[in-house]
């Protein structure tokens, strides 16, 4: 018995607005089309070609609601974070971009389907608080493919 999978496409050209670059988008959604229950979450992510030969790490984090991912740090204390993996270079060059292949990145899981109708993209640089930016210009354009499948 396969289980049921749902894809939700998030393109940087179609966002309802976003910060001060494309690195920080908000985008419009209706969870509803999602029956409840838990969910395992794989992701692909690519941009256009960008200067990227800065070594930089961009850490993807999406509002998804209920995740198990959390942060170790200084304390004992665990945060819950809204990561959910990063986009490595493909090249480090002047002509590079952004890829997270579907097997980048290990599964996120959530505890019952996302219920904010609004999903904030935001990409970070490697310290995951500082907006990810190329070595020279402003992040451009990019695709992140959501797939949720059903526990």
């Amino acid at each position: 018995m396969s289980k049921k999978s749902y894809n939700v496409v998030l393109n940087s050209t179609n966002k309802i607005s976003s910060g001060a670059s494309l690195s920080d988008c908000r985008f419009g959604m209706n969870w509803g089309i999602l029956p409840e229950g838990e969910y395992e979450v794989h992701f692909t992510f690519i941009s256009k070609v960008m200067n990227l030969s800065t070594t930089d790490i961009a850490c993807i984090n999406v509002n998804l609601g209920s995740s198990n991912v959390f942060q170790a740090g200084a304390n004992t204390s665990a945060n819950t974070l809204n990561f959910i993996g990063i986009a490595k270079p493909y090249l480090v060059s002047t002509t590079a971009f952004l890829l997270a292949e579907d097997n980048t990145n290990p599964s996120v899981f959530l505890n019952g389907r996302p219920r904010d109708n609004y999903i904030d993209v935001i990409i970070n640089a490697n310290d995951n608080v500082t907006l990810y930016a190329p070595t020279t210009g402003a992040m451009l354009d990019w695709v992140l493919q959501l797939q949720f499948t059903q526990k």
